[in-house]
């Protein structure tokens, strides 16, 4: 019998199906029982990005890539981070990236911190993305799910209510907007800075395009110190 041409992608769905329960049930699927059809695998795509970390996040771009019939992308080669003028420098970026990281052991300010940083200096989505490392045990979706949980309770512990609240509200709307940018980001680039050909770190999803078109690798720092940053 002559092997359809379905049987390869079917094959390597199921190694995928295998390997992920075999390997995350307890992390990732303690309450659910995915099945290993298209809808199951959907599901589990879902699942490993939002309780996994950066080898499950992996893992879910191999399954919607096999979902799709499609290669698994390969990250094209990051360029340093060389900030426009009146851009955040790379040692301001650094201590975003510690400060969103330490949410939920740090004290109420440090969120207040955050949500006057998303406001007035980088969204959440784009912290957040460009947190992550290989080895991190967190995704971008994680890490902002994360914040989201850990808000309200760590807030509960600053002085002023007012602004308490306020910050909680800031945080809410960041990690709503997260939820609807992550999709549309390439997974092989997170961990890197989306940084238009001119310097300009991405704000807006009109932004994200132009980054992609005029930087498609995105950057890193050149300057990977992450100490935490007070935003002013």
């Amino acid at each position: 019998m002559t092997p359809s041409s379905d049987d390869a992608p079917r094959s390597e769905l199921r190694r995928l199906f295998d390997l992920t329960i075999r390997d995350y049930r307890t992390r990732c699927f303690w309450n659910v029982r995915p099945r290993s059809d298209r809808a199951g695998l959907k599901l589990i795509s879902t699942r490993l990005r939002r309780h996994g970390d950066m080898r499950t996040w992996r893992l879910a771009s191999e399954i919607g890539a096999a979902l799709d019939g499609r290669p698994v992308p390969v990250p094209p080669a990051a360029a340093g981070y060389e900030p426009a003028e009146g851009e955040l420098s790379g040692e301001q970026v650094a201590g975003l990236l510690q400060l969103a990281v330490g949410v939920g052991v740090r004290d109420a300010e440090a969120v207040v911190e955050l949500a006057r940083a998303h406001r007035e200096r980088l969204p959440l989505w784009h912290v957040c993305w460009a947190a992550v490392s290989a080895d991190s045990p967190f995704t971008p979706v994680s890490l902002v799910e994360w914040i989201g949980r850990m808000t309200p309770t760590v807030l509960r512990r600053h002085a002023d209510r007012d602004v308490a609240q306020e910050a909680g509200a800031v945080i809410r709307s960041a990690v709503s907007e997260s939820r609807d940018v992550f999709p549309w980001l390439p997974v092989a680039l997170a961990g890197r800075m989306l940084v238009e050909g001119s310097g300009w770190l991405a704000r807006t999803m009109d932004d994200v395009e132009r980054c992609l078109r005029e930087r498609p690798g995105g950057a890193v720092l050149t300057n990977p110190r992450r100490q935490p940053l007070r935003i002013m």
